[in-house]
């Protein structure tokens, strides 16, 4: 069909049936209970604008690692898809732990990821930076100087 050439699957199917009939399908094919598939790993990577209509339909695939070790936040970070000026609650809400951890795959850590690539969201690895400066000479920060420095700001 050339009305769907260029589109994703879901998107055709959506256009066809209906964003609800599509996702009714997806939730037989993977039910919203598996635990083991990381399907918005998938979604961020291949159709982003859908990330927050599969969230409300699988929450809880929000804390699943995917095949490659990587979070959320790291496979976001790595597919391109998000920039400071577009969404800085992305990087303004991520956890310590997120802002720390390295990339099972790349071995960068998360503003690396945000400087390489065709973003190159300066302003995203300059908020990442200034949460784990030490990161930019490999030194991760161990628990007690994060809540030593939390409280004292």
């Amino acid at each position: 069909d050339k009305s769907s050439a260029g589109k994703s699957s879901f998107d055709a199917a959506s256009e066809k049936y209906g964003t609800e009939a599509t996702m009714n399908v997806v939730h037989k094919c993977i039910p919203p209970s598996d635990r083991n598939y990381p399907i918005l790993h998938r979604v961020i990577q291949h159709s982003p604008q859908h990330i927050n209509l599969f969230t409300t339909h699988y929450p809880e695939a929000v804390y699943l690692r995917d095949m490659d070790n990587r979070t959320l936040f790291l496979c976001t970070l790595v597919s391109g898809n998000k920039t400071f000026s577009e969404d800085p609650l992305f990087f303004l809400k991520a956890s310590d732990d997120e802002v720390g951890e390295m990339d099972p795959v790349t071995e960068l850590f998360p503003f690396a990821l945000a400087a390489s690539g065709d973003t190159s969201d300066l302003m995203g690895v300059y908020r990442l930076l200034r949460r784990e400066p030490g990161l930019v000479l490999g030194k991760r920060p161990n628990q007690k100087e994060r809540r030593k420095r939390s409280r004292s700001t």
